[in-house]
């Protein structure tokens, strides 16, 4: 290896490894514990290889796809990348060992998922993503669903037309796309499943000193198994997003609201209805020496066939890190409520059901759904190095309305607890490591053991055990 090399590389790890730990450190202190990118974002738009424009600083071959020029204009380039993602799970009752559930047995299955990314930028006013992806899922049970199987789509595939309008920052992006907003916990791109969520749509994002502006419209995509076919389009999703700061650093507050259209949903004792939903809500975020508070509250109202929907969700996740202490721990807390009905033959159904609640805020194994639940979670995070941290968490879990099923992510009813109203559901043990092998490799692993509580087993069911590990290279 050439000097030029290793001093390439060690100016990568010397960059790369402090900005992984601040990012490990924020996905820890919101309790989400996903697997952090590191210099690698999951979203390819999040990354920028503009540096590369000087051609000293094409080392490798990595950066040689990642910035080739074009003749189109003098700052015109494409870059070429993307993700290989490999999950081995392994389930132990994941339903909570409910008899009518054919996924509670001991099963163990494999994802696999390949990103290839083509991104082209033009000048100053105009980009351009394609986003091919492959998924499979070696052992799974058919019919695939929609997260887990498609041999090819176009995962996304936009334009971005950009201008600067006085002090505003103006994009408007057309096409497909992964839409993410705050924290995204009742608006999530699902990147724990192996095909992500995307939109057919247009998102308008405007900055402007601090301030952010955007509006979005578009049609969830229902991936197929046969390449590039779709299925019908199961909700169409309108909204905005605004993010305000207020004191630097301390305070900064989004305020949004998103309007959904879902056919054949089914919960608060209702089945297979059309659901027009609307939800508004706040995030007041921030930071305060080494503690960090994020949280979201959210009204839920619209209708759900012929009836009316009231209905309240909150997540807050606290953090604090003791940055003059070995190990550098963080310690964690975090509480959500999520209301449920007040009985199964009701005209107004207080069933909080997100637009795309991000379950994973929980645990890795989404275990457990954002309805019908109050849940407090302390944990301890350990960073030994600044590649490798370690989590341990106990979550405890109960039913905020008795007159309401036990829920099971994406918003299903265990229809066995109707007739049972304890409001213990369980408790989980949950231990998970994440290491940044390099700056494009990271290995997760999470393990998840549920003592069921009463709401649980007197309905007939019984504690689960849930396994991943998961190794992921972007380039």
């Amino acid at each position: 290896m050439s000097s030029h090399a290793r001093n390439y590389i060690k100016s990568v790890i010397k960059h790369s490894l402090p900005f992984a730990l601040i990012c490990l450190s924020h996905q820890a202190s919101a309790q989400y514990f996903e697997i952090d990118k590191g210099p690698y974002p999951f979203q390819f738009t999040e990354r920028s290889y503009e540096f590369l424009r000087n051609p000293d600083m094409r080392r490798t071959p990595l950066d040689r796809i990642h910035y080739i020029p074009l003749n189109i204009t003098n700052e015109s380039f494409v870059s070429f990348g993307g993700t290989i993602r490999e999950d081995g799970w392994t389930y132990q009752n994941s339903r909570h060992g409910f008899p009518t559930a054919p996924q509670n047995m001991h099963d163990t299955l494999l994802n696999s998922r390949m990103l290839l990314d083509a991104f082209i930028h033009i000048d100053e006013h105009l980009d351009g993503l394609v986003e091919f992806g492959s998924f499979y899922s070696p052992g799974r049970n058919q019919p695939y669903g929609s997260s887990d199987v498609a041999s090819a789509r176009i995962q996304q595939g936009f334009v971005d037309i950009k201008e600067k309008i006085g002090t505003a920052n103006v994009s408007a992006r057309l096409g497909r796309q992964e839409f993410f907003f705050g924290s995204g916990t009742f608006f999530w791109i699902a990147n724990r499943q192996n095909i992500p969520r995307s939109w057919d749509g247009a998102l308008l994002d405007v900055k402007s000193e601090g301030n952010r502006f955007q509006f979005f419209t578009g049609q969830e995509t229902a991936p197929a198994f046969d390449p590039f076919v779709e299925h019908t389009h199961p909700s169409d999703v309108t909204g905005t997003h605004i993010t305000t700061p207020i004191l630097e650093k301390t305070l900064s507050v989004d305020e949004y609201y998103y309007h959904i259209h879902r056919r054949n949903q089914t919960y608060g004792g209702v089945s297979k209805a059309t659901e027009f939903g609307d939800l508004i809500g706040i995030r007041p975020n921030g930071q305060v020496g080494n503690f960090k508070y994020d949280a979201d509250v959210g009204y839920k109202f619209g209708t759900l066939g012929s009836n009316r929907i009231s209905a309240v969700g909150a997540m807050v996740n606290t953090s604090y890190m003791f940055k003059d202490v070995d190990l550098q721990p963080i310690l964690g807390l975090q509480f959500g409520y999520f209301s449920g009905n007040n009985g199964y033959n009701t005209h107004t159904i207080s069933t909080f059901v997100a637009p795309y609640p991000r379950a994973a805020t929980l645990n890795y194994a989404g275990h457990n759904a954002l309805t019908n639940l109050i849940e407090t979670t302390p944990s301890l995070i350990i960073n030994p190095s600044k590649e490798v941290a370690f989590r341990i968490a106990g979550q405890f879990l109960w039913r905020a309305s008795v007159h309401d099923y036990v829920y099971y992510p994406t918003s299903t009813a265990l229809t066995a607890t109707k007739n049972n109203t304890a409001r213990y559901i369980g408790t989980n043990l949950l231990a998970s490591a994440s290491w940044l092998i390099n700056p494009n490799t990271r290995l997760f692993f999470e393990y998840l053991h549920e003592f069921a509580g009463p709401a649980i087993t007197l309905a007939g069911g019984r504690g689960s055990d849930i396994g991943v590990l998961q190794l992921e290279f972007n380039f």
